[in-house]
């Protein structure tokens, strides 16, 4: 039976900064996209998320309307709210897809689809950051395709309501380095300028890529992925003319303690910067090197998000929190990163459904302005799964194809 529920909890800071942050054009959203081998009923699928959204408290939420003076924002903990399966998902592409934005204050903060792909089926899940990050989304489907597998689906090690305060990072105290960034010293880090899709309509373009996993001795598969992208990133900004010099990618850090690690469904995803500049990117084993000692470090004392975590913090008014996040965009952002890296690691297998196996789970990450890309790793069944998110205001078709078989090429390179 599932414990009941308090009908109002204020929102911790990185969730209200998620909220806070989003617009129309750049919803703050992640997407999980999952293909069966045999095409699988809606129903059961259906079931199974209802029976994931009783389980997991953050999947059933929604924003309470509040007026522009109140200092925290609030989830509603609504009971069980009905969960609808798209009825001709084939219509939409997945980028279009990523373009959704759940509507938080009526709606759960996800929107699920299941359509035909090729002999089987494609399962895609949207979710508004605000209430999961990658890994509590990987949790939140693992739990629905347990249910609907037939399985027991397995309870969260710990109150995910109060588990949302345990990774807060308000009154967190930060490491010597400023709070966000690298270890190392950097200058404004370079941008992709891709004049081939101004003027399209907003919106994103996405490119799934799957490789053998890819290992070198000395270096972790995260280590590897990173290293190839900046590569392909400095590459793409030297072909528009520019001699590329910092390139830095921002790397969400699951900070999740080990006892829950993969378990718990909500954001307790915190953001670092990894640096490459020119002199790593020639030479392969010090771009590695480099690049393992900065996640090294970052784990070891995650970066405090201080500015995101003081203005979503409850401080002050939500207007005024709204107008910061406005002006810091504005201000700062193009000195934040030239794009974004998420790599979920290695996810264990999913229960079969009637016979039908996943075969591949594609996770694409948000991607904001002025970061006209990002690009989602997940290691599925001996493969990488990459899939890289394009805004349309940048890169058209071809051009995000090209982005993507460029990076494959050079991580296929790497060792």
């Amino acid at each position: 039976m599932a414990p009941r529920r308090p009908k109002i909890v204020p929102l911790v800071s990185l969730e209200a900064a998620s909220v806070l942050t989003d617009r129309a054009t750049e919803p703050h959203t992640i997407e999980l996209t999952v293909e069966f081998s045999r095409p699988v009923d809606p129903e059961v699928i259906a079931r199974g998320l209802r029976t994931a959204m009783a389980i997991h408290p953050m999947a059933s939420v929604r924003l309470r309307r509040s007026g522009p003076l109140r200092r925290r924002l609030e989830w509603r903990g609504d009971e069980s709210p009905p969960v609808t399966i798209l009825d001709e998902p084939g219509r939409r592409t997945i980028g279009e897809l990523a373009s959704v934005q759940p509507d938080l204050a009526s709606s759960p903060p996800f929107h699920a689809s299941l359509g035909e792909h090729g002999d089987g089926s494609r399962l895609v899940l949207v979710v508004n950051h605000a209430a999961f990050d990658g890994v509590g989304a990987v949790r939140f489907l693992r739990t629905a395709l347990e249910a609907a597998a037939g399985m027991p689906p397995s309870v969260p090690p710990v109150d995910e309501l109060t588990a949302r305060h345990l990774t807060d990072p308000v009154g967190k105290r930060s490491s010597d380095r400023p709070a966000g960034t690298s270890q190392r010293p950097s200058g404004p880090p370079d941008h992709l300028r891709c004049d081939v899709g101004t003027g399209h309509s907003p919106g994103f373009v996405v490119v799934h890529r799957s490789i053998p996993t890819k290992r070198v001795a000395g270096a972790t598969v995260n280590d590897v992925v990173l290293a190839a992208f900046h590569r392909t990133l400095a590459g793409w900004i030297e072909r528009s003319g520019t001699t590329s010099g910092p390139v830095v990618t921002l790397v969400p850090l699951n900070v999740r303690p080990p006892e829950w690690g993969r378990d718990v469904v909500g954001n307790h995803a915190w953001l670092t910067a990894v640096v490459s500049e020119p002199d790593d990117r020639a030479s392969t084993d010090r771009l590695l090197r480099s690049i393992g000692a900065q996640m090294r470090s970052a784990k070891e004392a995650p970066p405090v998000p201080g500015g995101f975590a003081f203005l979503g913090g409850g401080f002050v008014p939500v207007a005024i929190a709204r107008a910061g996040f406005a002006a810091a965009s504005r201000i700062g952002r193009r000195r934040v990163a030239t794009a974004l890296v998420s790599n979920l690691g290695e996810l264990a297998p999913f229960p079969d459904i009637d016979g039908s196996g996943v075969e591949r789970v594609w996770f694409s990450p948000p991607c904001r302005e002025p970061r006209p890309v990002s690009l989602g790793v997940v290691g599925h069944g001996g493969e990488l799964q990459l899939s890289f998110r394009f805004r349309r205001t940048s890169f058209d078709d071809t051009s995000a194809e090209s982005f993507a078989a460029s990076s494959v090429a050079e991580l296929e390179a790497i060792g």
